[in-house]
């Protein structure tokens, strides 16, 4: 076993991306909303777990990541902030839709079915925001343990607190 492997998992830590590779992704713009994504409960979860795949690689990096250093865990949380604004706004986003669609078919006075449909599907989306909630508090749990030298800017700290 390597020195870059972990004991524990076998984790090749030197074939994970660097922090600045995961910054440039959760900056880049590779998942374009529009209401197709929205109207598509899997297309709409499989974008979520696309998005919540730097933060799925954050928390291998935590571990890789000189904690001492409060550049190096900036870098990090910038990271993550970036993911959990692009994942919120995905589920707004979405909300929104799906909202303008239900009062649309009661503007029109559509059958009760169509727009239980449609409740139904914002309630799977609202759904999303659990998950967020759960990988958020995991991934800023193990962030906060390792890099105690860095503290969370005082004008995201509405952001992590938001009530549901």
């Amino acid at each position: 076993m390597s020195s870059q492997q972990n004991r524990n998992t076998d984790i090749d830590y030197s074939k994970l991306p660097t922090l600045l590779e995961l910054r440039n992704k959760a900056k880049s713009n590779d998942v374009e909303l529009d209401p197709s994504i929205c109207h598509n409960i899997s297309i709409f979860r499989d974008i979520m777990k696309r998005l919540r795949k730097v933060d799925d690689n954050i928390i291998l990096q935590v571990n890789n990541t000189n904690s001492t250093s409060p550049d190096a865990c900036r870098a990090l949380f910038e990271v993550m902030a970036n993911a959990y604004t692009r994942r919120e706004e995905a589920i707004r986003y979405c909300t929104g839709i799906i909202d303008d669609d239900i009062n649309e078919l009661k503007a029109k006075d559509k059958n009760d079915s169509q727009i239980y449909s449609k409740e139904m599907l914002k309630q799977w989306v609202l759904n999303e925001r659990f998950v967020e909630d759960i990988v958020r508090d995991r991934s800023l749990s193990v962030f906060k343990s390792r890099c105690q030298v860095f503290n969370i800017p005082k004008d995201f700290k509405p952001f992590l607190e938001r009530p549901n």
